[in-house]
């Protein structure tokens, strides 16, 4: 079975893709919602000692609004560290095994959809690594328009993230989303192409 990466900036288009993907029979993880479980779960205590109790809810559970507070701030670089220290071991884990039990299942090819699969250095077990790129004004619209959040928030975020140009080198699969869905789709269509013909070689 063919690992995917599926990676790329805030409002690129990552979850249109992994839909493309699933919608063809190929089953996709999702990183951010195996985080959200995984931050309400084990890694909570490690969360709270390193963002502090003020992320806990009356309720107990943590607010991910507050998190996100306090790792997206103007001088939040080292939270947002100690976050992902805590969280990308256990994501990459649980979707291994979200990767194996596909695998067992006679899947040909399944992805995992993240963010962060390039800046923080886990692209290993991958067979290809696909991109999705967009212009950083449409990325900040998609933004607004999704959250109701600020253009500040959608300019914090992206600026913890690599620029697309910096990220293409550790990409072998590079798709453009700046037009319309029928555009993204053919572009999609060709990459699933070149990887049926690999895996039938």
């Amino acid at each position: 079975m063919l690992r995917l990466a599926i990676t790329g900036g805030l409002c690129s288009g990552k979850s249109t893709v992994s839909n493309f993907f699933r919608a063809h029979g190929c089953p996709v993880a999702d990183a951010d919602a195996l985080g959200r479980q995984i931050l309400q779960g084990d890694a909570r205590p490690e969360v709270l000692t390193a963002l502090g109790a003020g992320i806990a809810r009356a309720d107990g559970a943590l607010d991910p609004a507050r998190v996100a507070e306090i790792v997206f701030a103007p001088g939040g670089e080292a939270a947002l560290a100690r976050l992902n220290a805590i969280l990308h071991p256990r994501i990459m884990a649980a979707a291994d095994t979200q990767l194996r039990a596909w695998e067992r299942e006679g899947n040909w090819l399944a992805g995992v959809e993240a963010a962060l699969l390039i800046e923080a250095g886990l692209l290993a077990g991958f067979d290809h690594v696909l991109l999705v790129v967009a212009e950083p004004e449409l990325r900040i619209a998609r933004f607004i328009a999704r959250t109701g959040g600020t253009r500040a928030q959608a300019q914090a975020r992206m600026a913890r993230q690599w620029p697309d140009e910096r990220k293409r080198s550790c990409a072998d699969l590079v798709i453009a989303n700046n037009g319309s869905v029928a555009d993204l789709e053919a572009q999609l269509d060709a990459v699933l192409a070149r990887l049926r013909a690999e895996v039938t070689q």
